[in-house]
Parts: structure tokens; sequence; C-alpha cells
């Protein structure tokens, strides 16, 4: 179990050419693994390489029965990078659950599947639940399948894919303002 709040990060200027990397936390791959985010902000811009985000890269597969909670937290960010997310990268675990709520992006984030709040192909393989909710991006998305909120809603499998009251205020160069594209179908959006 890990709780990480109340601080707020400069990471202007960081580059990595490594994959699943979140300036927070690069990746949850443990099985029954908690972490909780709340109330922390990161600013600069920076350029990451795959399955990136402002605070978490990536949960994996091997993280079953995770519990991943974002809350009241927010980027102002210019991120770039493949599946990359103004919050999280890519979400793939089985049996995990991600809760994202009460979130802000501000900044551009620009590659392909990337999002406002999350990129890469939010809740792929799983059989959890994957949610994000009262949350908004403003900036700019750019990329391929890249959309305002999600990169990809993928939801497959068991996976309950729900994305509530959001909005992104942005412009989206493809995909749509809230998802860039809908994977396989079992996906939720309530606005």
């Amino acid at each position: 179990t890990a709780t990480i709040k109340n601080l707020k990060i400069d990471a202007d200027a960081v580059s990595t050419m490594d994959i699943r990397v979140g300036v927070l936390v690069k990746d949850v791959v443990q099985s029954s693994t908690t972490l909780t985010i709340t109330n922390c902000g990161i600013v600069g811009a920076f350029s990451l390489n795959n399955d990136g985000g402002s605070f978490v890269g990536r949960t994996l597969p091997a993280a079953s029965s995770s519990v991943v909670t974002i809350s009241k937290c927010y980027s102002t960010a210019t991120i770039s990078g493949t599946s990359s997310g103004g919050i999280m990268g890519l979400k793939a675990g089985n049996a995990s659950t991600v809760n994202i709520s009460e979130c802000y992006t501000t900044g551009a984030i620009s590659g392909t599947n990337a999002g406002g709040i999350s990129g890469g192909s939010f809740g792929l393989n799983m059989s959890g639940t994957a949610t994000i909710k009262n949350c908004y991006a403003t900036g700019a998305v750019s990329g391929t399948e890249a959309g305002g909120i999600v990169g990809k809603a993928a939801g497959s499998g068991d996976t309950a894919v729900v994305i509530g009251n959001c909005y992104h205020s942005g412009t989206v160069s493809s995909g749509g303002s809230i998802a860039g594209s809908n994977l396989y179908g079992s996906v939720t959006i309530n606005n």
C-alpha cells in the first residue's frame, strides 16, 4: 500500500526514452497493490517514449487485484509520446481497478493514442473496472486516434470502462472530444 499526497513537482525538461514512465510512479506491477495519489500537481514540459503519464506510467497485467486511485490532481505539463496521457499512460492490468476523479490537465498532449487524461488503451485486457469521472482537459491533443479524455477506450473481456461527467475544451487533431477510438465496445460514456 502506498499513498502520495500534497505534492507539487516541476518536471520541466524531463526527457526519457524508457517506456511506461510516470513522473511519480513508473509501473504498478505487483498484485494486490493499493496506490492512492491525491491533491498533487505537476508542471513543466517533458517527452516520454511509450505509455507515459504525469502521475503513473501504466498498470501491468501482472498487477492483478490492484487498486489505483488518482484524485484531485492536476497537470499543466506539455507531454509528447505514444500512448501518453495527462494523468496516466496505459491501463492494462488483469482484474485491477483504476479510478481517476476530479483531475484536470491544461497542457498540450501529442502522440499516437494520446489522451488529455489517459493515453493508450484504457481498460485493455483486464477484468476489473476503469473509470474516469468529473475530469476535464483544456490543452490541444494531437496524434492518430488521440482523444480529448482518453486515447482508446478499450473495454474488453469483463472490463467495465466508464467515463462520466468529463469534457475537453481544446482542439483534437483526430479522434473525438472524449475518446480517440473505441476498441471493443464495452464502454459507457455519461456526460
